[in-house]
């Protein structure tokens, strides 16, 4: 039996579609370490945030009402290096974020796909 890799053909990994809402929410771009351990954000923050997110910290979104979402790029099962970078570029700024959001229990999942109504997808 020939596997795929013996081929030399790279299989394709297909995420699954993603189940849930549509939004667009307004609020902040924060590193979820500093955030949930200090409640540190804002502008005084941007400098430990950016470098913490810089260094893989998960990136979250605090919105207008204190709800909190973890961001994930929309195409892949990570944040992609092009959604990271953006946002890693807008940490502690007010911005709106367009995306599918998907709730489990008291999680909220938001797939982003664009920041301030400019899309973000990954680059071919």
């Amino acid at each position: 039996m020939l596997t795929m890799a013996a081929a030399g053909v790279a299989a394709q990994i297909i995420p699954p579609a993603i189940k849930g809402q549509d939004t667009t929410v307004k609020g902040e771009i924060v590193d979820l370490y500093c955030y949930m351990r200090g409640g540190f954000h804002g502008a005084g923050h941007k400098t430990c945030s950016t470098k913490c997110a810089t260094q893989g910290n998960p990136i979250g979104f605090v919105d207008e009402k204190g709800g909190i979402y973890t961001l994930a790029g929309r195409a892949d099962y990570q944040a992609t290096h092009d959604v990271r970078d953006e946002l890693i570029k807008r940490m502690n700024e007010t911005v709106v974020l367009g995306g599918t959001v998907v709730k489990k229990g008291s999680t909220q999942l938001l797939y982003v796909n664009t920041v301030d109504g400019k899309a973000v997808e990954p680059k071919p």
